[in-house]
Parts: structure tokens; C-alpha cells; sequence
């Protein structure tokens, strides 16, 4: 799994999400600087965003300037979820 790196230009910045959060895996959490891959509810050790079900999610950053963007990192959620595809 990639670390945090110095340069991310998402840090902090203000995030979006289609269809809502479920539970409390708000899109802020995808730029939190935890790269723990765990949800947990109600638990600071997981750090995944999560919508509800439903057809083509999203999710976004505002960068708040323009930017070239060369790489960007998806990590999936972590095992604890039987999920990892």
C-alpha cells in the first residue's frame, strides 16, 4: 500500500460524494492523512470513505487551484469486510 506522501495536493481539502455516506464514512476521510485501509464504525482506526448502495458512485476533491495532475492513488478498503475485489 502507497504511503502518505509530502506532495499530496488533496490534504485536507474539501471532498464530495455521491449518494451519501453510510454510517459515518463521510468523503473527508479519504483525505485525512490515515491511510488505515479498516472501516470501522464509530472506530478512529479505519480511515475508508463508504456510500450507499448504489449504481456509478462518486467521489471528489476541490483542489482549490488548477493543477496537473500526473498520479492519482486508489486504495480499496481493507480484508475486514470480505470485500476485496
Amino acid at each position: 500500500m502507497p504511503c502518505f506522501f509530502l506532495d499530496n495536493l488533496a490534504f485536507g481539502k474539501l471532498t464530495f460524494q455521491y449518494s451519501g455516506t453510510y454510517k459515518d464514512g463521510k468523503s473527508s476521510k479519504a483525505v485525512d492523512g490515515n491511510s488505515n485501509t479498516h472501516f470501522q464504525y464509530g472506530n478512529p482506526e479505519g480511515s475508508c470513505i463508504m456510500t450507499d448502495k448504489t449504481n456509478k458512485p462518486w467521489w471528489r476533491v476541490d483542489l482549490q487551484q488548477v493543477e496537473h495532475v500526473s498520479e492519482v492513488y486508489i486504495v480499496n478498503r481493507g480484508s475486514e469486510c470480505g470485500c476485496p475485489d
